[in-house]
């Protein structure tokens, strides 16, 4: 209990009495390694049965049944892989001094005076049942053997996001920020777990009636599904008491889950889905052996080496120049009209904004062909078993995963799309008529508008926009930032507002492919179980309980590789 209490003592603590981070993670997508895929686990206990040399049959089965506990044991990793930090603030365009590494809470909902702040202590945990299979079909052909295993599990990805309100905020949004009429405050989010959390009801305000689909950060997702099934056959040119040498095949079906979109967070039973090809070297060595026989000590590697083929799946992107979290940003959609109704320097701007924002993470997140060239697994186990059938097993795991490679995707709309930043939007004649503007801030980024944003001088007037030119009805009247009725109730003194001439529409090209990715990923492990045979029995029961340790090696830079720890109990038997 007090370990616990400390636990929470210390996460409340990081959370709120540290602040300031930015956004600096470099992938949207956590794909970590198979809960199928982990040699050292499969071997220890039944290699015995599976590779023996002193019974006459010509065909034999064996099976075995695991369980397993598994759980991160760095929340950093995930926090550096996914955000760059533990935390960061959440604050309003219209506050004064705000950090230039705080999330602009505007392309929320959020009031534009809001402050707050949340933080991750993200973990992994998985129950896995796993079931195998071992046939020996020597009566087919001399050394030709079948097995395969499917393992079950039940695993909960909780990303422990807490959130803290400093300021509430009491201002709401002129006409012409986020619509063309002035929104309450009241008609806004009160957090931002309101927005981000795909339990509650979904959040829309103003021109932005598409409330984020993909990217949650509130929830705690818990999944149960078959996960891949390894299927492998193979021969083995030599077997005796004191070793073995096998080659073979090994198919991974993909039976597990795609990657989700719906939250950042999503848990994985599998390898995202991929199927599975490759080959396998096991051996064995026996260096010391008792005359009779029944006590031994031995040496096994078993080395699978495979290729997952391409899989199609949701990919939720970033921008190239806006880089890390740009997927959060809001969009204006655009078009081109007969009329627009809006001219600069007498000219009629020639794209308009449609009168639609839309979360950038909706059109950002596309289908997409993906594969990982090679992963390796291998496991380097030491066993000493005694003649009373006590067996123990220890040894070194090592598991390499390349870069996943990116074969196709579906296109971003070329000249659909410009980033809004925190640009007025509309602008009023002196009826207080709003017109769709064409003001576009292609650097702005998810911490705030671009340059030095729009509240420095003239308020909500676009001198930040990109080619910024004063905006003019068709009679060469100045169209203003805000109408009068908002101006004098805001407070603003009204100015002739700016639109882009021409705007910045985003394309194909401003797609950061890189920003889907896994980089590539190595892991060491130790692990050690202690068991017993019974060879009393025709069939041979066994049951060991085992545990292990694995790191993300530190050496390899951008490592997508999570470090965790585990405990497991397996039996079998043999036929």
């Amino acid at each position: 209990m007090k370990h616990i209490l400390t636990r929470l003592f210390l996460l409340f603590f990081l959370c709120y009495a540290y602040d300031g981070y930015s956004f600096t993670g470099k992938r949207t997508t956590l794909i970590p390694r198979s809960q199928t895929t982990n040699a050292q686990r499969l071997l220890v206990g039944w290699y015995d049965i599976i590779n023996r040399y002193h019974w006459d049959d010509k065909q034999y089965w064996g099976w075995s049944i695991s369980g397993a506990y598994n759980r991160t044991s760095d929340s950093a990793e995930i926090e550096s892989f996914l955000f760059g930090r533990k935390q960061f603030e959440v604050v309003g365009s219209r506050v004064v001094g705000r950090s230039d590494k705080a999330l602009l809470a505007d392309y929320f909902g959020l009031p534009s005076d809001f402050q707050g702040s949340i933080c991750f202590a993200p973990t992994i945990s998985t129950f896995t049942a796993d079931f195998a299979w071992f046939w020996r079909l020597d009566h087919i052909i001399d050394g030709w053997y079948f097995r395969a295993h499917a393992p079950v599990v039940h695993t909960t990805w909780d990303l422990n996001t807490k959130e803290k309100v400093s300021v509430a905020g009491t201002l709401g949004f002129p006409g012409g920020y986020m619509g063309s009429t002035v929104i309450a405050r009241s008609a806004l989010p009160t957090t931002l777990k309101q927005v981000m959390d795909n339990t509650l009801e979904a959040v829309t305000f103003g021109d932005m009636q598409d409330p984020i689909a993909y990217g949650r950060v509130f929830e705690c997702k818990v999944h149960t599904h078959i996960s891949d099934v390894h299927i492998e056959t193979g021969y083995a040119p030599y077997t005796s008491k004191t070793g073995h040498l096998a080659l073979g095949i090994r198919v991974g079906v993909p039976s597990g889950t795609r990657p989700s979109q719906r939250t950042i967070f999503s848990p994985i039973a599998g390898n995202g889905h991929h199927a599975e090809c490759g080959a396998s070297l096991t051996w064995h060595m026996v260096p010391w052996m008792n005359e009779q026989e029944t006590s031994y000590f031995g040496i096994y590697s078993d080395l699978y080496i495979t290729h997952l083929f391409k899989d199609t799946q949701p990919k939720s992107y970033d921008f190239i120049d806006q880089k890390a979290g740009s997927r959060y940003i809001l969009l204006e959609r655009f078009f081109e009209p007969g009329n627009t109704g809006v001219y600069v320097a007498g000219s009629q701007i020639a794209q308009q904004y449609q009168g639609r924002l839309i979360p950038a993470i909706n059109a950002t997140t596309l289908c997409s062909s993906v594969s990982f060239p090679v992963q390796l697994d291998w496991a380097l186990m030491f066993a000493y078993h005694r003649d009373c059938g006590l067996d123990v097993n220890w040894g070194y795991g090592l598991w390499i995963r390349s870069a996943e490679k990116l074969h196709c995707r579906e296109r971003f709309p070329d000249n659909t799309f410009a980033i809004k930043g925190d640009a007025q939007i509309y602008g009023f004649d002196m009826s207080n008529t709003a017109y769709k503007l064409s003001a576009t801030q292609s650097k702005a980024t998810i911490f705030g508008g671009q340059n030095d944003g729009n509240f420095v001088t003239d308020l909500y007037a676009n001198n930040n926009a990109d080619n910024a030119m004063n905006a003019q009805d068709s009679g060469a009247m100045p169209l203003y930032q805000l109408n009068a009725t908002d101006a004098g109730t805001f407070g603003i003194t009204q100015a002739n507002v700016k639109t882009s001439y021409p705007a910045k529409l985003l394309s194909d090209a401003d797609i950061n492919n890189d920003s889907v990715l896994m980089p590539r990923s190595l892991t060491h492990k130790l692990f050690i179980s202690v068991g017993k045979f019974w060879r009393k029995y025709e069939k041979m029961p066994f049951l060991t309980i085992g545990a292990e340790i694995e790191w993300h090696c530190k050496c390899l830079e951008n490592n997508g590789a999570l470090s965790q720890w585990g405990v497991w109990i397996k039996g079998g038997f043999t036929v």
